[in-house]
């Protein structure tokens, strides 16, 4: 599977020994995800964005874990960009994971970035954890980026970046992951198994569509198994 935008020419450090493994998603259904996601080229397509018509259905979960497993099967080069407010969740996350606390933070700066990228990292906080090749923010710009600064702010982050996943917030809380659907590759829809409104996630889909935004499909997520697994 060919992945664009991967410029990094030394090999890194082996990321399976610096970063958890992925949680909820299994690695059948990753790799069914991966392939919904692949183009005519056989590429996988960049950035994705993850995202539901409630809260609490699962996204930042699953955007962390396809991130995880794109770094740790794939070998790219990752930027998990969290937009949910704060967009420091990913972050904290990723820190008691590792169990680190205040000034034992393992979110080392990130250096050595293109300079078209300065001002983006400087902007979202973009930090590297260790060596392990998955990226990820620490805070959101101060002011909301217009549609011309999304497209330019993506299109530099997939020429840096393997691949560009997207933790965007739920429609319920914010209108955010809607207004640059046209902006990212494709989205992905998160709904929570037996709880989510159908109407609700209607609602999303319309509303993506009508932005001008690509829906590569639907993830049902937390699916509960009535029968025993010897079955």
């Amino acid at each position: 599977m060919a992945v664009p935008g991967d410029t990094t020419t030394e090999p890194a450090a082996d990321p399976r020994a610096q970063l958890p493994p992925p949680r909820f998603l299994r690695h059948d259904d990753g790799s069914r995800l991966l392939r919904a996601l692949e183009d005519a080229q056989g590429r996988v397509r960049s950035p994705v964005q993850f995202i539901a018509a409630g809260a609490a259905e699962g996204t930042s979960s699953l955007a962390r874990d396809f991130s995880l497993l794109c770094v740790r099967e794939l070998g790219q080069r990752v930027l998990l960009l969290d937009l949910d407010p704060p967009g420091d969740r990913q972050s904290t996350w990723f820190m008691r994971a590792r169990g680190a606390a205040g000034a034992g933070d393992p979110v080392a700066t990130f250096g050595g970035l293109p300079r078209e990228l300065d001002d983006t990292a400087e902007l979202f906080g973009l930090h590297e954890i260790g060596t392990s090749r998955l990226h990820l923010n620490r805070r959101l710009p101060p002011t909301l980026l217009t549609g011309a600064q999304w497209r330019a702010t993506f299109a530099a982050m997939t020429r840096a970046f393997g691949i560009v996943v997207i933790d965007a917030p739920a429609l319920a809380r914010s209108f955010d992951g809607v207004s640059i659907a046209a902006q990212v590759a494709t989205s992905i829809l998160v709904v929570e198994a037996e709880t989510a409104q159908a109407d609700a996630t209607r609602t999303l889909r319309d509303r993506i569509e009508a932005a001008g935004g690509d829906i590569a499909g639907c993830v049902m997520n937390k699916r509960r198994s009535y029968l025993p697994g010897w079955l």
